[in-house]
């Protein structure tokens, strides 16, 4: 999300022809008489809450064992003159109103509306939030930008303190409150948020009261060293070329040096990707406890990790030889880069499939100070195995994506997701056929294939029903296609010898 900076335009400048809409809403904006740019007489303790921009879903969260959104109204309404004005809209318009409530208590009292006119366009995702956060959709989608923040303190004849303080027995004299405009495709949202004084009760900084095995605990959960599922993904195709540059006899320093740097890289790109997600997974129910999105690691924290633990990766290949050293140099901006993907790619599973297969062309350099043709059959064969499996993954997410507006395979493929995956899973099968042909393996390995081909088919069983349950198992399930093409090769080379 992005946040603008007004274009400072007369008051009494008439709009020119061919303005857009979006530059005559800014005017509207400056010209508010309302509410404030600066800020004053605010308690001291009361001003970080008011100047940050960034999730307040996620801020309150961080300071809460349970958040929730306790929703009073939601749907057409009569709006604020003023209300009416900055967004160019009829006095009747989509209106939203909501608790933002920790441990139960309500925090925060928020108001948001937009013309009615743009909920069948850029603002349609908001009809149906139900009880769930509207940051979900603001703080996650890549073309929402964020107007300044205009503040005001309500009086008790205000009718937004009257809605926010409805509940309270003893409100005080006065409810600080803060406003900004967001924009999609030019379309404006106004979401103002009132801060009841329970809001001062929570602990700015509880995830720092911690002691270090609660930390210790708090990192294996971030790395995912305790759901070692992704780690596997990553380290069989390593070690397939691993196996196959060293002609069924590698040795073992290189073995041991690629099967710790897998492990750390893969925690390393966890790290990166829960702080590139933080506010995505605080909306997902799933994802809505780790570490950096409950705040009980902070986002610097995680990004610290992730870069002792890529130094130490990179340590591991110092005795290995230049063309390894080199490799790893794209190798680390595809683990680091890979969970932005998302906000861009259609098919970020395909960039993963890179990612995580980039330990093979670093295998055959490490081995024969070179990277033959084969190195790349294995990774594009990669490529199309990691399609397959998380897009099972992203079936289990595919409603979550839909409401965040983010891309996966799963809604690229669409209805024919089924259908995609055992393609894909087709592919990986013909090229690990023709490597195996090229590294001239035999009757071990391409029963190996054939297992694998098995493998997959009874996957179809779980996912063609695209039960979230099931798809999830068939995506930890991949572990054993994996492990199938590995003691192929393992076995056929010591068959050989």
């Amino acid at each position: 999300m992005r946040i603008n900076t007004p274009i400072p335009l007369s008051p009494n400048s008439p709009p020119r022809t061919g303005e857009s809409d979006k530059v005559l809403l800014r005017q509207s904006f400056i010209k508010d008489t309302y509410w404030r740019a600066a800020i004053s007489g605010v308690p001291a303790e009361l001003l970080p809450w008011l100047r940050d921009t960034g999730s307040l879903t996620q801020r309150i969260r961080q300071r809460c064992e349970d958040f929730s959104v306790r929703n009073i109204k939601s749907g057409l309404a009569s709006i604020a003159h003023d209300e009416s004005g900055l967004l160019r809209s009829a006095p009747l318009a989509w209106s939203r109103e909501v608790f933002l409530c920790a441990d139960g208590q309500p925090v925060v009292f928020a108001h948001s509306t937009c013309a009615a006119r743009h909920l069948h366009g850029a603002w349609s995702a908001v009809r149906n939030l139900g009880n769930q956060p509207l940051g979900a959709l603001l703080f996650s989608h890549p073309l929402i930008s964020r107007q300044p923040l205009h503040y005001k303190a309500l009086a008790v004849q205000h009718s937004l303190y009257r809605r926010a303080a409805a509940t309270r027995i003893n409100p005080p004299d006065r409810l600080w409150a803060r406003r900004s405009l967001f924009y999609l495709h030019n379309a404006p949202l106004l979401v103002t948020e009132v801060f009841l004084p329970e809001i001062l009760k929570l602990n700015p900084e509880s995830y720092k009261n911690m002691n270090y095995s609660e930390r210790l605990s708090l990192y294996l959960q971030l790395t995912r060293l305790n759901k070692p599922i992704g780690i596997l993904l990553l380290l069989w195709p390593t070690l397939w070329g691993v196996w196959i540059a060293g002609n069924g006899s590698p040795a073992w320093h290189i073995v041991l040096i690629f099967s710790l740097g897998t492990a750390l890289m893969r925690s390393a790109g966890c790290a990166i990707n829960d702080y590139a997600d933080r506010d995505i997974d605080l909306h997902v129910k799933r994802t809505a406890n780790r570490p950096v999105t409950s705040g009980r690691i902070s986002a610097g924290e995680a990004l610290t990790l992730a870069a002792a633990l890529a130094i130490c990766s990179f340590l591991l290949i110092l005795p290995l030889n230049t063309l390894s050293k080199l490799l790893s140099i794209p190798a680390v901006f595809l683990a680091a880069s890979y969970p932005f993907t998302k906000r861009f790619l259609v098919i970020p599973q395909a960039y993963l499939g890179f990612a995580f297969g980039f330990g093979i062309p670093m295998a055959f350099a490490a081995e024969l100070d070179t990277v033959p043709p084969i190195a790349w059959i294995l990774l594009l064969a990669n490529v199309f195995w990691a399609i397959a499996y998380d897009t099972e993954y992203a079936m289990v997410d595919r409603d979550d994506d839909i409401h965040l507006g983010i891309h996966s395979s799963a809604l690229f493929f669409g209805k024919y997701d089924v259908l995609a995956v055992m393609a894909c899973y087709a592919a990986t099968l013909l090229l690990l056929t023709i490597a195996g042909l090229m590294a001239g393996l035999g009757t071990f390995y391409f029963g190996g294939v054939i297992a694998a081909s098995g493998i997959a088919l009874y996957h179809y069983t779980l996912i063609r029903y695209r039960e979230r349950d099931a798809c999830f198992n068939a995506f930890l399930h991949n572990n054993w296609i994996g492990a199938a093409i590995f003691f192929g090769i393992a076995l056929n080379y010591l068959a050989a010898h």
